[in-house]
Protein backbone atom coordinates (compact mmCIF):
# COMPACT_ATOMS: atom_id res chain seq x y z
CA UNK A 1 0.00 0.00 0.00
CA UNK A 2 2.92 2.36 0.51
CA UNK A 3 3.42 2.81 -3.23
CA UNK A 4 -0.24 3.58 -3.90
CA UNK A 5 -1.53 7.01 -3.19
CA UNK A 6 -5.18 7.88 -3.15
CA UNK A 7 -5.86 10.44 -5.78
CA UNK A 8 -7.25 13.60 -4.38
CA UNK A 9 -10.29 14.66 -6.36
CA UNK A 10 -9.69 18.37 -5.95
CA UNK A 11 -12.21 20.76 -7.37
CA UNK A 12 -9.73 23.61 -7.25
CA UNK A 13 -8.35 22.42 -10.61
CA UNK A 14 -11.66 23.33 -12.25
CA UNK A 15 -12.27 27.06 -12.65
CA UNK A 16 -15.50 28.10 -10.93
CA UNK A 17 -18.41 29.01 -13.17
CA UNK A 18 -20.21 32.23 -12.48
CA UNK A 19 -23.92 31.66 -12.23
CA UNK A 20 -26.35 34.58 -12.18
CA UNK A 21 -27.40 33.62 -8.64
CA UNK A 22 -23.85 34.30 -7.42
CA UNK A 23 -24.15 37.96 -8.41
CA UNK A 24 -27.15 38.63 -6.20
CA UNK A 25 -26.00 37.59 -2.78
CA UNK A 26 -28.36 39.80 -0.80
CA UNK A 27 -30.70 42.70 -1.46
CA UNK A 28 -28.50 45.16 0.43
CA UNK A 29 -25.46 44.37 -1.72
CA UNK A 30 -24.59 47.08 -4.30
CA UNK A 31 -24.29 44.35 -6.97
CA UNK A 32 -27.76 42.97 -6.24
CA UNK A 33 -29.83 42.21 -9.32
CA UNK A 34 -33.34 41.05 -8.66
CA UNK A 35 -34.66 38.28 -10.92
CA UNK A 36 -37.51 40.61 -11.92
CA UNK A 37 -35.11 43.33 -13.14
CA UNK A 38 -33.07 40.77 -15.05
CA UNK A 39 -36.22 39.38 -16.70
CA UNK A 40 -37.45 42.86 -17.62
CA UNK A 41 -34.10 43.65 -19.27
CA UNK A 42 -34.35 40.46 -21.33
CA UNK A 43 -37.91 41.31 -22.38
CA UNK A 44 -36.84 44.84 -23.35
CA UNK A 45 -34.05 43.43 -25.53
CA UNK A 46 -36.46 41.03 -27.22
CA UNK A 47 -39.08 43.70 -27.84
CA UNK A 48 -36.49 45.92 -29.54
CA UNK A 49 -35.95 43.18 -32.14
CA UNK A 50 -38.69 43.60 -34.78
CA UNK A 51 -38.76 39.96 -35.92
CA UNK A 52 -39.05 38.70 -32.37
CA UNK A 53 -41.63 41.36 -31.62
CA UNK A 54 -43.91 40.17 -34.43
CA UNK A 55 -43.48 36.52 -33.39
CA UNK A 56 -44.31 37.37 -29.78
CA UNK A 57 -47.37 39.30 -30.96
CA UNK A 58 -48.59 36.28 -32.94
CA UNK A 59 -48.04 33.98 -29.96
CA UNK A 60 -49.90 36.34 -27.63
CA UNK A 61 -52.83 36.46 -30.07
CA UNK A 62 -52.97 32.65 -30.22
CA UNK A 63 -52.84 32.37 -26.44
CA UNK A 64 -55.54 34.99 -25.94
CA UNK A 65 -57.92 33.08 -28.23
CA UNK A 66 -57.59 29.84 -26.24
Amino acid sequence: MSGMRRRNNRQSDVPPKEWPSQRRRCATSPNYESPHDEAMEMIDRLVQDEETNSKVGAIVEKISTL
